[in-house]
């Protein structure tokens, strides 16, 4: 009896341990994502984009220095040395097609961060973070480059 409660008592002790060193993942808060692909998007040729949900710090820090280039070069060493890192929805469009990720899909999944990658020929980061776009996002991917909107605000 002694033992169980000194065991139970333990893992209370790793639990509060863990809760101070392990930073919480927060819970995802936005709404529907709406993707619009401009006819000439992408010098008018198909493009992969990939909406990340980041679910850990080392992942957040390495990502947050690539270009779409290098994430989309790198993602799957990325996956394998950061099992459980991450989580993402990734779509090739071709210009003039829509996508709309509802925010029901992401209504109970956890990240540090969310952001956005765009596969584009030209040059450039296109990359962009929309974790704070409560009220969802809009993404118009045009022919050199992206932008993001907060539903019902300015573009970013």
């Amino acid at each position: 009896m002694c033992g169980l409660s000194l065991l139970l008592a333990s893992c209370g002790a790793v639990e509060m341990v863990k809760s101070v060193f392990v930073p919480s993942i927060p819970r995802v808060e936005l709404g529907d994502i709406n993707i619009f692909t401009d006819t000439g998007a992408n010098l008018n040729t198909a493009l992969e984009i990939e909406i990340v949900l980041v679910q850990d710090p080392d992942v957040l820090k390495k990502i947050s220095e690539l270009t779409a280039a290098k994430w989309f070069e790198q993602r799957e060493d990325i996956r394998n040395t950061y099992p459980g890192g991450f989580e993402s929805f990734k779509w090739e469009l071709s210009p003039g097609q829509d996508v709309r990720l509802g925010g029901d899909r992401l209504k109970d999944k956890r990240a540090f961060a969310v952001v956005v990658f765009a596969n584009y020929l030209t040059p450039g980061e296109h990359r962009a973070r929309i974790d704070n776009f409560q009220d969802g996002a809009i993404i118009r991917l045009l022919e050199r480059g992206f932008t993001v909107a907060r539903r019902g605000g300015s573009v970013k």
